[in-house]
């Protein structure tokens, strides 16, 4: 449960909000002094992963201040993880986090996390974002999401297919969230939490009542929109990921090959894949991607695999398909196009003129 904080804070806490204005552009000086300001602390949700390095260089101030941080996987079945789990440090000026962000700061890309103001301890502030380490997909499974990458929480924050109901969850119990500026040590606000500041103001028992910001089961489902969105910020860096695995599985028939060219074959594909199977796994429409290299342009229009789509899942007719060697020296006589790099290329301008990059559903 969520630790509460006595009446007494309370009212100090309210007294101080109707003086003092959370910044929307402040430096990590001036976050210090907003927070203290409103008897709440500020919080870094820092990802460690972005550094290889980081607990050769790290390990021993953490360990100097061991009550003002812990890892995001606490206590959770990721628990065996964490060396690599994002951590929620108190910042407190000379303290751990402190030292911590004006490194951070040195560097160019601010994509290391986020920063927030809550009135809550350490602990019931680590549950509230331990409960968005995970979310429900459309079709009810469970993946992990990387909440405190700084683009993910912008677009969950910002972005039209979260509501004001998904931010006001996402924002739970706290009065505000930071965002590093690009090329910049100052922080830009994210989002104000008004509801909870408003709730604060009038609160007139004993405790403040947390209840309704703590997660309950089931928990948050996402959206076909949403996820849509969040795969659409990471999509070229996809794309890359993918041309390295075609080189790895068939070098001979990619050597030949620019970068850019099997970058836009390859998202051509998907969204052929997406036609052809509009309820294919993300990782089958990939499949269907690197098939047109290996086998043959057209591979999908040979009747066999068309027969198998009538049954059978896209990443399963995939499968089938590919291990009956017979089929691929009839897809290269019948099905495929010598020149069909270039056509897919034509056909990618056409579409960047009539639409967006990503609007085939990489979902």
């Amino acid at each position: 449960m969520l630790k509460r904080k006595p009446k007494q804070s309370l009212d100090g806490l309210a007294a101080d909000l109707q003086q003092v204005n959370l910044a929307k552009e402040a430096s990590l000086m001036d976050l210090l002094t907003q927070s203290a300001s409103l008897s709440s602390q500020l919080y870094l949700v820092f990802d460690v992963a972005k550094d290889a390095n980081f607990w050769s260089n790290w390990h021993v101030l953490a360990h100097q201040y061991p009550e003002q941080w812990q890892y995001l996987y606490h206590d959770t079945p990721m628990s065996y993880l964490n060396d690599l789990s994002p951590l929620v440090i108190q910042v407190i000026e000379g303290g751990f986090g402190d030292a911590l962000l004006q490194s951070a700061l040195q560097n160019d890309t601010p994509d290391w996390g986020f920063l927030c103001i809550s009135p809550l301890a350490l602990t019931p502030l680590l549950e509230h974002w331990q409960a968005w380490m995970s979310v429900y997909l459309p079709g009810n499974s469970e993946t992990l999401l990387r909440f405190y990458e700084p683009k993910i929480l912008k677009l969950m924050l910002c972005h039209p297919s979260f509501d004001n109901e998904d931010s006001a969850k996402l924002l739970g119990p706290c009065l505000a969230i930071y965002l590093q500026q690009v090329s910049s040590a100052e922080f830009v606000q994210q989002m104000i939490n008004q509801t909870l500041i408003e709730n604060v103001m009038t609160q007139t028992q004993q405790y403040v009542s947390l209840d309704n910001l703590l997660p309950s089961a089931p928990w948050f489902h996402m959206d076909p929109e949403q996820v849509e969105a969040i795969n659409h910020l990471f999509y070229q860096t996809r794309l890359t990921e993918l041309a390295v695995e075609l080189y790895k599985l068939a070098p001979e028939k990619c050597q030949a090959l620019s970068h850019g060219a099997t970058i836009i074959s390859l998202d051509r594909g998907i969204q052929l894949a997406a036609k052809v199977a509009p309820k294919g796994s993300v990782r089958a429409k990939e499949q269907f991607s690197l098939l047109r290299f290996l086998i043959g342009s057209e591979f999908y229009q040979h009747p066999k695999f068309m027969a198998s789509m009538s049954f059978l899942p896209l990443q399963h007719a995939l499968k089938r398909f590919y291990d009956t060697q017979a089929y691929h020296q009839q897809v290269r006589e019948q099905y495929h196009t010598h020149s069909w790099m270039i056509v897919d290329a034509d056909a990618m301008q056409m579409d960047t003129v009539q639409a967006p990059l990503i609007q085939q559903g990489y979902v």
